[in-house]
């Protein structure tokens, strides 16, 4: 393996937070979609 000085820990971690960040951010907005969703078809569960 050789190893690459630009890709330090640092920047790794920075990277994985950032792409962390995007999916749990795209996720959650494709949950409250869903979510919306399902209390606009079942307006009994909400009181």
């Amino acid at each position: 393996m050789v190893d690459c000085p630009n890709l330090s820990a640092e920047g790794f971690l920075y990277a994985g937070f950032e792409s962390f960040r995007l999916v749990c951010h795209h996720f959650l907005r494709l949950f409250i979609r869903i979510s919306s969703r399902i209390i606009a078809s079942c307006p009994r569960i909400v009181k």
